[in-house]
């Protein structure tokens, strides 16, 4: 995947349990170290010091799929449901991770406009047995 760019990439999916939506758009699973330790002591005279952190955190994933009325029950039924998500794009390749689906909110729409809903995905890096699984990525 490295120095690979996707243009519209037709075809990709997300699979969240029963569930697989059309999709509009699905952000990228990101990562951040989050903020500095403050290691500083009464011995500095002029600077604070500080240190990363060791462990990684996954952001939230922020997807806009068009909006299904008649799956309401099915979407409703996945919410807070930590499970194994795949996002797949061809030519590119699938990332596999543990998260939930935390938010799907159909949206205002016009005459003439179809239905969108906006949604969120909380990366929990946690397996459904509890143990400690990050992202799995695979290349086309």
């Amino acid at each position: 995947m490295a120095n690979e760019r996707v243009y519209e990439p037709v075809g990709t999916t997300m699979i969240i349990g029963s569930l697989s939506p059309c999709y509009v758009s699905i952000g990228s699973v990101g990562f951040t170290g989050r903020d500095a330790i403050d290691n500083s002591c009464l011995s500095n005279t002029e600077f604070i010091t500080k240190q990363p952190q060791t462990l990684k955190e996954n952001a939230d994933i922020p997807i806009t799929a068009w909006g299904k009325i008649d799956e309401y029950d099915e979407i409703e039924a996945e919410i807070n449901v930590n499970q194994l998500i795949t996002i797949s794009v061809p030519s590119v390749g699938s990332v596999a991770f543990w998260g939930f689906l935390q938010t799907f909110e159909m949206q205002e729409t016009g005459i003439g406009e179809a239905w969108q809903a906006t949604g969120n995905i909380v990366v929990t890096n946690c397996n459904g047995s509890g143990v400690e699984t990050g992202p799995s990525y695979t290349g086309a």
